[in-house]
C-alpha cells in the first residue's frame, strides 16, 4: 500500500473504530472496503485522483465533500466513488 492509500485508510480506521479496512487495488481503482457494525461501506477512488492529489488534497477532498458523515448517516450500504468534483453513490465496488 501507498502512502495516500495508507493515509486515508488510517482516516477510515479512524472514524470507524469498531471496524476493519480492507484495502484493494484493481483496475484503476483505489478500493477501500469499510466492514464495521453498521453496513458494509465502500471507498473507490481512481488512479487519476490518487495521482493528481498529494496527500493533504486527498484529505481535502474527502472533507470536503464530507465522505465520512456520508458513511456515518447511511442506513443502507453505500459505495461512494470519490473525484475531484464530487462523490457518487455507485451501484458496484467493481464499477
Amino acid at each position: 500500500m501507498d502512502d495516500k492509500s495508507e493515509f486515508i485508510s488510517n482516516q477510515l480506521k479512524s472514524a470507524f473504530k469498531d471496524g476493519e479496512i480492507e484495502y484493494l487495488f484493481a483496475g484503476d481503482l483505489h478500493k477501500f472496503r469499510i466492514n464495521h457494525k453498521g453496513p458494509t461501506h465502500w471507498l473507490i477512488i481512481d488512479q487519476v485522483t490518487m495521482e493528481d492529489h498529494d496527500i493533504d488534497g486527498l484529505q481535502n477532498l474527502i472533507e470536503t465533500y464530507h465522505v465520512i458523515d456520508t458513511f456515518m448517516k447511511a442506513e443502507g450500504t453505500y459505495r461512494i466513488l470519490l473525484t475531484p468534483n464530487g462523490i457518487k453513490n455507485v451501484e458496484s465496488p467493481d464499477a
